[in-house]
């Protein structure tokens, strides 16, 4: 009789625990089924303008942390395997042993674009708070320098699903700094030209400018570091600095 009064008790327990676990697992599924489902007509509106909130926040701070980067690096993203290595930074040679490496205006916008279209979709994924069903294509960016400013135009498609339909948001942002990219890089060009023209020898005259502050420095490999320092152009109070490199032996 013990004996089949421990098995009445086991089976008990067996079948109240094949019960508990298809009720979590019941409530498992329902939760992610309220996850996949399309986006409400009442909250569709509020929903497609956080989106595209956030995008927009996307695009702005990756236009801010990419023109930084690219001033630290020489004017690139990719840093060409030319490039003076430091305990801060990789810096692309604006000159080097004889050859004139300095990025165009068109390159660095090219470099600039690289970034974004990589960097935007990262953001995104990482800050979209929405659980609804959201697809985002890849982004397609255009840079501009001027003397005043950056800008990037870009073309980053996302689309919510609703029922057999699907929304498509709005696709071309805008964003802009106020970083006066085009003169420094016209600035640096000075110098490196001036480098080209005698190696060893760059004019005091012209590296003290009236609005950047300009420093150099020289390494045992040969190398010059010049930093450039825009004050006029600040992002959060924090000056814009641009560095490039030169090795002349």
């Amino acid at each position: 009789m013990k004996t089949q009064n421990k098995k009445a008790q086991i089976t008990i327990f067996v079948i109240i625990a094949i019960v508990i676990v298809g009720s979590i697992t019941a409530l498992l599924l329902s939760t992610n089924k309220i996850y996949k489902q399309p986006v409400p007509e009442e909250l569709e509106i509020t929903v497609s303008s956080g989106i595209r909130e956030i995008a927009q926040k996307c695009i702005q701070v990756s236009l801010i942390d990419g023109t930084r980067i690219l001033g630290f690096q020489g004017g690139f993203i990719r840093i060409p395997k030319k490039s003076a290595k430091t305990a801060f930074t990789e810096i692309a040679y604006g000159y080097y042993l004889g050859q004139k490496l300095y990025p165009t205006k068109e390159k660095m916008e090219e470099e600039l674009a690289y970034y974004l279209d990589n960097a935007v979709p990262i953001c995104f994924n990482e800050n979209n708070k929405y659980n609804y069903r959201i697809s985002a294509g890849k982004a397609s960016t255009k840079i501009e320098i001027s003397d005043e400013e950056v800008i990037a135009k870009v073309i980053y498609p996302i689309s919510i699903a609703k029922e057999t339909t699907v929304s498509n948001l709005k696709q071309d942002y805008e964003a802009k700094i106020p970083i006066g990219l085009g003169k420094i890089r016209d600035f640096g060009e000075g110098i490196i030209n001036r480098t080209v023209a005698e190696p060893n020898y760059v004019p005091m005259s012209y590296l003290l400018h009236p609005v950047y502050n300009v420093s150099f420095a020289f390494t045992n490999n040969g190398e010059v570091i010049y930093t450039i320092i825009d004050n006029s152009s600040t992002i959060d109070k924090i000056p814009y600095t641009f560095l490039m490199a030169t090795k002349t032996r």
